[in-house]
């Protein structure tokens, strides 16, 4: 390299990019088509005399302060200014940055991103694009995304304090707390003489004495009525002490747990469960007794879960407020004319009285052996 860039050195990539962007502006017109813009100059530093303090202990020099921020490149009525290339820059992961080159040539990559993105602003602006219906719906669309994550941005760095999590935690202390979950499989019949009958069986039968893993299989598949656990031989899973399961939508009865809890893990209860207009016959087939959680231990999730519902509770109380001040016109029951069938399509409700709309005809199907079809 030559001319006034060879001085430069790796050495001094830790300098301000402030300073590198000014450094931009000398590289000339046909770069960076700016030419009507005066290039600073390189200040060279004064030589040390000689005198008896270069052989005293050397002093740090001061850490180099960043330069004004000046315009690099002009595109119509807007400008590029170096704190802009050194915002961007700051902004590109290290790694990227070594695959860009030196530092002048990131500068000089940067300015020339940002002249490209304004050259093409300019063009659509000339164009009037922002006029079109489906820019101008992109357009709308973004505003409203960037006032929702601006707000929602701000709710999330709003510090969730220690005495929320902690009043959280204690509201819900049961959550918390050591917990048995026993695993219940059944098997469900109409009355209470069948129930009883298959108790006997339990009981009393010498096949099942011999096989009562298998022998319960069979009985839950050939007299449960209850056809979706009966294809899992009456498993239900584990089972919390409210009824409650893994699956946030499957819950049971607390005294179907109650009725498990006073047996031992591979028993069967004395007597059948009457729940609602059926009886069940249940088993226990083992049981998990989870530790309790403390408040330090469950504190990070705390802390995670309440600030995601800062940022929902300022982004709905944001609709709320825009809602009352904007909202006009809102007739939800008129989309009751619109109907979507299975494979997505959209089509107006024919209302009483309305002629039905022609459908375009179908192509008629080919004729002929499937010789004669090519």
């Amino acid at each position: 390299m030559t001319g006034p860039m060879a001085k430069f050195s790796p050495r001094r990539r830790a300098a301000s990019w402030g300073a590198l962007a000014l450094l931009v502006c000398s590289l000339g017109a046909s770069a960076l088509a700016f030419a009507d813009l005066p290039s600073p100059k390189r200040v060279q530093p004064p030589k040390p005399a000689a005198t008896v303090a270069q052989t005293a202990t050397p002093v740090p020099a001061p850490a180099p302060t960043p330069g004004p921020s000046v315009v690099v490149a002009r595109v119509g009525e807007q400008t590029i200014t170096s704190d802009q290339v050194e915002k961007l820059a700051k902004s590109i992961p290290p790694y990227q940055l070594k695959r860009m080159g030196t530092a002048e040539e990131v500068a000089r990559k940067i300015t020339e991103s940002l002249v490209a993105q304004l050259l093409a602003e300019q063009g659509a602006m000339a164009d009037e694009l922002h006029e079109r219906l489906d820019v101008a719906q992109r357009i709308r669309s973004i505003y409203g995304s960037a006032l929702l994550q601006d707000v929602q941005q701000n709710a999330s760095e709003a510090a969730v304090t220690d005495a929320e999590i902690e009043a959280f935690y204690e509201a819900n202390r049961e959550h918390y707390r050591s917990e048995e979950r026993i695993r219940v499989w059944q098997i469900v019949v109409a009355t209470e003489a069948e129930a009883k009958a298959i108790l006997k069986t339990i009981k009393t039968d010498a096949k099942y004495a011999e096989d009562p893993v298998k022998a319960w299989d069979e009985l839950a598949r050939t007299k449960s009525l209850d056809k979706g656990t009966a294809m899992r031989k009456g498993d239900l899973g584990f089972m919390r002490p409210d009824g409650s399961t893994a699956h946030r939508d499957v819950a049971f009865p607390a005294e179907v747990y109650a009725a498990v809890a006073k047996i031992q893990d591979g028993e069967v209860v004395a007597e059948p469960v009457k729940i609602q207009n059926d009886w069940l016959i249940l088993q226990r087939r083992g049981s998990v007794k989870t530790p309790e959680r403390s408040l330090e231990q469950e504190k990070a999730t705390i802390r995670g879960m309440l600030a995601k519902k800062k940022v929902r509770d300022v982004g709905g109380a944001l609709i709320t407020e825009l809602r009352g001040k904007h909202l006009t016109d809102h007739h939800p029951q008129r989309v009751d004319i619109i109907q979507i069938d299975g494979e997505g399509d959209l089509a107006p409700m024919e209302r009483p009285g309305a002629l039905q709309a022609k459908r375009p005809a179908q192509p008629a199907a080919p004729k002929g052996t499937p010789g004669n079809l090519r």
